[in-house]
């Protein structure tokens, strides 16, 4: 129920078809129907914690799209286009397909903002917490699922569930959806939290979402000028003036490399790698950078690492402070 209206067993009836409960002619082989909804009031009840109900994932993404696109649920696709190779002729491309409207704008709003909430507000034992990133205000739900066994009983036990996270950022303007179903995941939430996360984040920083204005305050917005022939000094201070923080690699008396490059936009906050002309290097306090900085510095000084895990740098092989024989490859494990 929300607002006024209550939902009825007839309505959930209306909308299965919209939502997804059926075949989904997406392009991909053996793309099977679903079971319907809800046909019974049992049902209804069922459903709402996880059972009597199968769709696939792509089902799934065309449900959420209704929440990214106003109330507006779209066909997925799978191929952007076909192009015959010796004509250059494109014989097939995916085009924005409108299903039908199955809620009204003012209900999905609601439902961003409870999916705001989920990841972003201050509750500390809220599901989506795990999820949060600075990278890019993403929102989205978590979702635990039973399922049935050869016996036709459903499954016991802490692990034997399906746990689903269903996402969506930039927050204002959604244009990216992500979801992500595991069936009896045998550790902590925090590892599918920390996969999903690092492909969020990964996403927002090569696609620049983290420094759009809607998700962002301008003020908090730093264009990075050239600073190559500069001096470490000279450049430190400009940078911590902006809120940024530099990070010096060498001895050198100039600046030979700098990582962002000139006029590449930044968040207060953000690392500013710069390299020297020294002779040698030594190793910074990399606990707790992100797997992007750590591989950063790895390519600046053009060393060979290795990563395991996932999350942030929780050990490398190369102590703080230590001198970096740029022979060795750098170990780097992620956690948390």
């Amino acid at each position: 129920k929300y607002g006024s209206k209550t939902t009825t067993l007839d309505d959930l009836l209306a909308l299965k078809s919209i939502l997804g409960a059926k075949r989904i002619e997406s392009g991909v082989k053996g793309d099977k129907k679903s079971y319907e909804i809800v046909s019974y009031k049992s049902e209804l009840a069922s459903a709402s914690y996880g059972q009597g109900i199968t769709t696939t994932p792509i089902q799934n993404i065309q449900a959420l799209t209704s929440i990214s696109n106003k109330g507006i649920v779209l066909k997925p696709y799978i191929v952007e286009k076909i192009v015959d190779p010796n004509t250059g002729k494109t014989i097939y491309e995916g085009k924005r397909t409108e299903l039908g409207r199955a809620v009204s704008e003012n209900t999905i709003n609601k439902i961003i903002e409870l999916m705001d909430m989920t990841v972003n507000g201050n509750d500390p034992i809220a599901t989506g917490k795990k999820y949060q990133t600075d990278q890019v205000r993403l929102i989205g739900k978590t979702g635990t699922a039973q399922y049935t066994t050869a016996s036709g009983k459903y499954a016991s036990g802490n692990f034997n569930n399906i746990r689903s996270f269903a996402g969506m950022f930039p927050k204002d303007d959604p244009e990216y959806i992500i979801y992500v179903s595991i069936k009896r995941l045998q550790t902590s939430g925090y590892y599918m939290g920390s996969v999903i996360k690092e492909v969020v984040e990964s996403v927002a920083k090569y696609k620049n979402l983290n420094l759009r204005q809607s998700d962002e305050d301008s003020n908090k917005i730093v264009k990075i000028a050239n600073y190559i022939t500069m001096t470490p000094n000279e450049v430190t201070s400009k940078l911590e003036s902006f809120g940024l923080t530099p990070i010096v690699i060498g001895d050198g008396e100039f600046i030979t490399e700098q990582y962002p490059r000139k006029d590449v936009s930044a968040l207060q906050g953000s690392k500013v790698f710069l390299k020297t002309n020294g002779n040698s290097y030594t190793m910074p306090n990399v606990i707790g950078w992100t797997k992007n900085e750590v591989i950063t510095l790895a390519k600046l000084l053009n060393l060979s690492y290795n990563v395991s895990g996932y999350g942030n740098v929780t050990s490398v092989n190369i102590n703080a402070g230590e001198v970096i024989d740029q022979t060795k490859t750098l170990e780097i494990v992620l956690g948390g």
